[in-house]
């Protein structure tokens, strides 16, 4: 992982943390900016909306899909059967840095540039609104 730092891991382990345990979400579950912003800063609130607004926009359909596939391939990082599930398991389980780690890792193979500003941020908010956007019950 040549372009990725600790930090960098660190940072996007607290953000998974945040988008998977909920704590971007108000009561009746809708993303949040306000307390995002106050919480994790900013650059992430921001990257997180603007993704959301973005996915609501498009009008993605994530309803033939399973939730991990519609995460995993809405953040170009799906395709890889082991490397999905193996990234899935570790969210499920809530090892956050493990995940990071995985995520950061496939990331970086495939282009995705984490090392450039807003890269930790940008990334995190594409799987937080991908996590929204995929647990939406679509009728």
């Amino acid at each position: 992982m040549d372009e990725v730092t600790q930090d960098q891991i660190n940072e996007l382990s607290v953000y998974l943390e945040a988008i998977f345990d909920g704590k971007i979400k108000n009561a009746e579950g809708k993303f949040d900016y306000e307390k995002t912003r106050a919480e994790y800063g900013a650059e992430f609130a921001d990257a997180l909306a603007q993704e959301i607004a973005h996915l609501e926009k498009t009008g993605a359909d994530p309803s033939n899909r399973s939730y991990a596939s519609c995460l995993l391939n809405g953040v170009g990082l799906g395709g890889l059967v082991g490397s999905s599930s193996a990234i899935v398991n570790a969210l499920k389980g809530k090892e956050w840095k493990k995940a990071a780690e995985l995520i950061t890792k496939e990331a970086v193979k495939r282009g995705i540039k984490i090392g450039v500003k807003g890269g930790v941020a940008g990334l995190a908010a594409a799987l937080g609104a991908y996590a929204v956007w995929c647990a939406m019950p679509w009728s």
